[in-house]
C-alpha cells in the first residue's frame, strides 16, 4: 500500500478522495460543536492538522504538491515563488516506522532536505526554475543554524505564515516527539520565515554537496 501511495498518482488521488470525504464529515461535526459552544474554536489546530493529513495524498496525486525529496515539497499553486515545506504527518507515516523513532529520523529528514535542495538546483540549472525566482519557507523543524547553512536569509513571518504555523501545532508536536524520543513542546512562536533567490541557492551547490557527503559519513 505504501509503495502505491509513493509512486502511483492514481492511487494517491483515489486514496486522497476517500480521506477528503472523511475530512468533510469531521469538519461538519466541528461546526456543530462550534454552534453548541464557541470554546470549540480552540480545536482549530487539531482540525487544521487533520486537513493537512487528509489532503496530502490528494494534492500529491493532483501534482499541486511537488516533492523534490521525501521531506521537501513545493506548493505549485503559487507561481510567484517556490514555496517549500518539509512535509506533513502523512509523509511521516508514509516514510517512517517505529524503528526509526529518535535521532535516526531527524538525520533522515535533514538528508532529504539537502537532497531536495540539490534537485531544485538541478531545475535552476536546466531553466525549469528562473534564477531570479524567490524560494521561501517557514521551517519549524530545522534550526536557524541549519537553515543559514543552506543559504537562506531569516526574517519575521507574515500573518498568514503565523496562522499556518499555529494551525500546524499538533503536526509539529508529533514530529518533535518522534525525532527527539521525548515530549518536547515546540516553540511555534519563535518560528521565522526564510527566503533566498534561486541564483543564491545555486551558489550554495558545492556546500550542499559537501554537507550531503558529511551526512552520509
Amino acid at each position: 500500500m505504501k509503495e502505491q501511495l509513493l509512486k502511483n498518482k492514481n492511487a494517491q488521488t483515489a486514496f486522497g478522495l476517500g480521506m477528503t470525504l472523511l475530512l468533510l464529515i469531521s469538519i461538519a461535526i466541528w461546526f456543530k460543536l462550534i454552534a453548541a459552544s464557541l470554546w470549540n474554536l480552540l480545536l482549530f489546530p487539531l482540525i487544521f492538522s487533520l486537513v493537512q493529513f487528509c489532503l496530502t495524498p490528494l494534492l500529491r496525486g493532483l501534482g499541486i504538491f511537488h516533492y523534490y525529496s521525501h521531506f521537501l515539497m513545493a506548493n505549485t499553486s503559487d507561481s510567484s515563488a517556490v514555496e517549500l515545506h518539509t512535509g506533513t504527518t502523512f509523509d511521516f507515516i508514509l516514510h517512517f516506522s517505529l524503528r526509526d523513532f529518535g535521532s535516526r529520523s531527524k538525520l533522515n529528514i535533514i538528508t532529504e532536505v539537502v537532497n531536495g535542495l540539490l534537485r531544485i538546483i538541478h531545475d535552476i540549472e536546466n531553466g525549469s526554475i528562473h534564477r531570479n525566482k524567490k524560494i521561501i519557507a517557514a521551517p519549524y523543524f530545522l534550526s536557524k543554524r541549519t537553515i543559514q547553512k543552506f543559504g537562506f536569509k531569516v526574517k519575521e513571518p507574515s500573518l498568514l505564515d503565523r496562522v499556518f504555523i499555529i494551525g500546524s501545532f499538533f503536526d509539529i508536536l508529533l514530529m518533535y516527539i518522534f525525532t527527539h524520543r521525548k515530549f518536547t513542546l515546540p516553540e511555534v512562536w519563535k518560528v521565522k520565515s526564510v527566503e533566498l533567490s534561486a541564483w543564491q541557492l545555486l551558489a550554495k551547490k558545492g556546500d550542499l554537496i559537501n554537507l550531503k557527503k558529511r551526512l552520509k559519513g
